[in-house]
């Protein structure tokens, strides 16, 4: 082997190579002096240490619980449909797919089905849905 190629590479590697950073202590935070009630005795607040387990599995456990309230709940209008369902003895098909139209609009859903008396809830939807229900057997 040529000697000369030896220093010229060792040259090369010094050039790119970066000079390490001298620590400068000036550029150390300054400390922080206290307000002059660190004098009359109050205590800073401490800070507890949280159990992420813990934290976790509650979090996990408040979002089963929404999610169940979630699949819970049902609308005004679902709550209705529910309810026209009830008169499937009483109902032709065409007046059944009517009430379920009708029911589209929010207040009248939740007028259906605030009328808890059974009698006037037919005549309710007699009028509405221009049909006639069979009688109760």
């Amino acid at each position: 082997m040529d000697d000369s190629t030896t220093p010229l590479a060792s040259i090369s590697l010094t050039l790119y190579l970066k000079p390490k950073t001298v620590y400068n202590k000036s550029k150390k935070r300054a400390k922080i002096k206290g307000s002059n009630d660190e004098d009359k005795g109050t205590l800073a607040p401490v800070v507890k240490k949280v159990d992420l387990g813990h934290a976790i599995s509650g979090l996990l456990a408040e979002i089963a619980r929404g999610r169940k309230a979630r699949e819970e709940y049902k609308s005004a209008q679902e709550k209705a449909i529910q309810l026209l369902e009830s008169y499937r003895e009483r109902l032709n098909t065409m007046a059944f797919i009517k009430g379920c139209i009708f029911f589209k609009d929010k207040a009248k859903a939740r007028i259906f089905i605030s009328i808890s008396n059974i009698k006037r809830r037919d005549r309710w939807l007699k009028v509405n849905l221009h049909t006639e229900l069979r009688p109760v057997e």
